[in-house]
């Protein structure tokens, strides 16, 4: 590099060498709110890290929100939404867990452990749900195709007039909103009255011994290898879990 006069007065080579890091804050936000410029995705909101760090800051239970974010995060990181495909609900085990925690006053990883396992049967459950409101709007579905061929179009299979575009979303938006709370509040019904019924079997609440945060999400990291599609990995997660044994069991 030619050392001109500009180069000498500006500190030579360390000047040169600090431009990657000027404003390399600034950058970044540049950058990330750049990109809702042309389109806009917020399907981030929908995952279990997210929402456990958006409940953290609201109620201030860090170590409890976040821990069982981590877990239910990685249980299910191999589904996602491909085609009609319409994975397990993990958000749903989320909260319905943390309600259960804030009810029974849970906070061991031992005591947590059970409405945490309890509550997955709602993620495949939410998710069925959500099979058979997508095919509930076909007939919808007709008249989006109505409405965008213009004019007030009737439907082929009645007399009424196609609504508006904007009303069909509207109206799908809000059956689902009313189906997911009516079973979240009926699934959150039936796991409090299962712990309850537990907890009257056994004579004090239930837990899982020995249940640490850690050891749960090795066991939720199943989802994470399953992620990475790779053989060698899923080879070397069962060797790591054939070791652990072999360790705690004192072989």
């Amino acid at each position: 590099m030619f050392q001109t006069r500009l180069f000498r007065l500006r500190g030579g080579h360390d000047f040169f060498f600090s431009l990657p890091h000027v404003g390399s804050p600034h950058r970044f936000f540049f950058a990330l709110f750049s990109l809702p410029r042309f389109s806009i995705n917020i399907g981030f909101l929908e995952r279990p890290l997210c929402v456990g760090f958006l409940w953290a800051v609201i109620t201030g239970e860090w170590e409890l929100s976040l821990s069982l974010a981590i877990f239910f995060e990685l249980l299910w990181l191999d589904l996602f939404p491909a085609g009609t495909y319409i994975p397990p609900n993990a958000v749903g085990c989320l909260l319905l867990t943390i309600a259960a925690t804030d009810y029974f006053g849970l906070r061991t990883p031992e005591e947590v452990a059970v409405p945490a396992l309890l509550s997955l049967p709602a993620a495949f459950i939410s998710a069925r749900l959500e099979y058979m409101h997508r095919t509930m709007q076909d007939k919808a579905y007709n008249r989006a195709l109505g409405w965008g061929r213009g004019g007030a179009r009737r439907v082929a299979s009645g007399i009424e007039e196609v609504p508006p575009f904007g009303m069909l979303v509207w109206n799908a938006s809000l059956q689902l909103l009313l189906l997911q709370a009516g079973f979240f509040l009926t699934a959150l019904l039936v796991l409090i009255g299962t712990i309850s019924g537990l907890s009257s079997l056994l004579g004090h609440l239930p837990y899982i011994q020995g249940a640490e945060w850690p050891a749960l999400w090795f066991v939720s990291a199943v989802g994470g290898v399953l992620a990475v599609r790779i053989p060698r990995a899923y080879a070397l997660f069962v060797a790591t879990i054939c070791l652990f044994m072999f360790y705690a069991l004192g072989l």
